[in-house]
């Protein structure tokens, strides 16, 4: 017997780094002993990884503003500890990267828009902090040590993947990585010694110089700072990620200010193409759904018109129902389609709760649709206490949603079985069907929105829907508060359950 339970919509990057979170670090520790085969840290190279996931899984999660930079920091500073510099350190981010994008595509199902460049985001901000840690601790061994200090900054500025640069308190550039310099596209040779006013435009110096001033100010660091500058030589927009801190000496005299940069340009971009393109989609469908009302309306006026005025053959009632059962259907789909753009949007799919007795609403939705579907026995059984607030329209969505699967998709000729059971906390919907078993390849995206046919026959492509009907259950019994799950075997048949707190979750009532 196969169950799944699923109260979210899409695979979501701080979901995929817990869930696989084993698995990654397996993947990343086979990695990391070909990369330092031979060296003498080896053995501990897993010992920081685990909570820099996680800060990484919190960081995708709760946004940027969020991101705790204590494991990155840590994981530099142990790395710096087992003799690790700048560019292995780099690597071991490219190396995570690696092993997460491998996983994913291992894992057979896509994260859902704008994930994919958030843990992207995310992982490059744990670079620059990690960098940024890595470069701190350089600078304090590099005032205790003065010639030896020295050259540990040199090969960090040389080989760190992200801008780097150290400046005085007066904002005049001692060192600067060839990396910031071809960001400010201005010579490494040119920096050294001169005011940011001398070297940058006013454009990019003028957002830094205040963030600068307020480090040797407060003495302390600003993390994530983000802006964009208008290229003024092509005219393009770019956008950057930077970090400022104090630089001072063992005995805390303030030197300085060092800053790191990370160019997001190409992330932004990707993030806003692919975010204008789901908007355009999701409002698409709503428009449509909108407008495909009146002509429905009209429709099925007709129909009713038709089938209460001078009396007709068996022939014409029969095309009578027919209309009314597709028109029935149309705005059914135009319905989910509508939900769905609503749960897409962000506004969410409204809900209007009411105090009543799910055991009527099921009875008053099978009577309806036992007209459009008189063949299968609707069957409807009910136990204990079924009062709740509830919408009730949405539990009659939910209940004619999942019996029009069960009609479609069960054996002919075998009743649908409708169970509500009332529970100490919950009120408990069960559809079971007879037939042919869900295929195991199908469940795990099975309340996904317009998903493929789970089978290649002509039979299952002509029973096809839009595939929105479970997607929106899912989301109908989210917002009140409860879960939606399948069993499927050959032998008990297909059976989904619904459960159905009776009280509104805490901030909905």
């Amino acid at each position: 017997m196969e169950t799944i339970t699923r109260r979210a919509d899409g695979l979501r990057a701080a979901d995929f780094l817990r869930r696989e979170h084993d698995a990654v670090l397996e993947a990343w520790r086979r990695a990391a002993q070909v990369q330092y085969a031979g060296r003498a840290h080896a053995p501990g190279l897993l010992d920081p990884m685990p909570p820099l996931l996680a800060a990484l899984a919190d960081a995708v999660e709760q946004g940027p503003e969020r991101f705790d930079p204590h494991p990155a920091e840590a994981h530099a500073m142990t790395r710096m500890g087992q003799g690790f510099d700048v560019g292995e350190l780099a690597t071991e981010y490219a190396l995570l990267r690696q092993c997460l994008l491998r996983r994913l595509e291992a894992s057979g199902r896509p994260l859902i828009p704008g994930e994919l460049e958030r843990l992207e985001a995310a992982l490059d901000r744990a670079m620059a902090h990690a960098l940024t840690s890595h470069a701190r601790a350089r600078e304090r061994a590099a005032r205790q040590e003065a010639e030896h200090s020295l050259a540990l900054v040199d090969v960090l500025l040389a080989t760190a993947p992200v801008g780097l640069a150290f400046l005085d308190r007066d904002l005049r550039y001692l060192r600067i990585n060839q990396t910031l310099a071809d960001i400010n596209r201005v010579p490494v040779a040119d920096h050294l010694g001169h005011h940011i006013d001398k070297v940058l435009p006013a454009s990019v110096a003028d957002p830094v110089r205040p963030l600068l001033l307020q480090v040797l100010r407060t003495g302390e660091p600003i993390r994530d700072a983000e802006f964009n500058v208008k290229d003024e030589t092509t005219g393009e927009e770019r956008s950057w990620l930077s970090n400022y801190f104090p630089v001072r000496t063992a005995s805390g005299e303030l030197l300085g200010v060092g800053c790191s940069v990370v160019n997001i340009t190409q992330h932004k971009r990707t993030e806003a193409a692919l975010q204008r393109a789901v908007d355009f989609r999701e409002q698409l469908l709503a428009v449509l759904g909108h407008d495909l009302r009146n002509p429905l309306h009209a429709i099925t006026a007709s129909a009713f018109l038709l089938g209460h005025g001078e009396p007709l053959d068996a022939p014409q009632q029969r095309a009578v129902e027919r209309i009314r059962a597709s028109t029935a259907r149309m705005t059914r789909m135009i319905n989910d389609i509508l939900d769905f753009a609503r749960s897409r949007l962000g506004g969410g799919i409204p809900v209007t709760r009411q105090h009543v007795d799910m055991t009527e609403v099921c009875r008053t939705t099978l009577e309806e649709l036992a007209v459009a579907y008189p063949a299968p026995e609707l069957r409807l059984e009910s136990h204990g206490d079924t009062w709740g607030d509830w919408d009730p329209d949405r539990v009659a969505q939910v209940l004619g949603n999942l019996v029009v699967n069960a009609v479609r998709h069960g054996r002919e000729g075998a009743p649908v079985r409708t169970r509500v059971i009332g529970e100490a906390h919950d009120v408990r919907m069960e559809v079971h069907n007879l037939g042919d078993p869900i295929v195991p390849e199908m469940l795990p995206r099975l309340f996904d929105p317009f998903k493929a046919p789970s089978a290649p026959d002509p039979a299952a492509q002509r029973r096809r829907s839009l595939g929105l009907g479970l997607y929106i259950v899912s989301q109908i019994a989210q917002v009140h508060g409860g879960e939606v799950g399948v069993r499927s075997t050959a032998e008990e048949g297909t059976t989904f359950t619904v459960t159905w707190p009776r009280r509104a979750p805490p901030g909905q009532e």
